[in-house]
């Protein structure tokens, strides 16, 4: 397979790490999106060493915020000259119903 530019969504824990990883091992650019800048170097660096792949990008945005949204897509829109593939994941977690 060609290798393609892949933003994954909440990638700096669970499943989205892992797909992350496992995108990058393949040798793909992976764009790696999170809401904390400290746990997303972090796991980038890790991607790094477990993949070998240094073609990884980190975003950051708080996906509770619309405008936080906008401002990310904004900041891909001007940094890469595609996006071949969107892997929308996400995870949370309330000890409250939330209707």
């Amino acid at each position: 397979m060609a290798k393609k530019t892949i933003l994954v969504t909440g990638a700096t824990d669970g499943i989205g790490r892992q797909t992350a990883t496992e995108l990058a091992r393949l040798g793909h650019k992976v764009l790696i999106h999170g809401r904390d800048k400290e746990r997303g170097v972090r796991t980038m660096d890790e991607i790094n060493r477990d993949s070998c792949n240094e073609n990884l990008t980190l975003y950051l945005a708080d996906f509770s915020d619309f405008e936080a949204v906008k401002c990310m897509a904004e900041e891909i829109l001007r940094e890469q000259s595609d996006l071949h593939v969107l892997v929308n994941n996400v995870g949370s977690f309330s000890k409250q119903r939330i209707l």
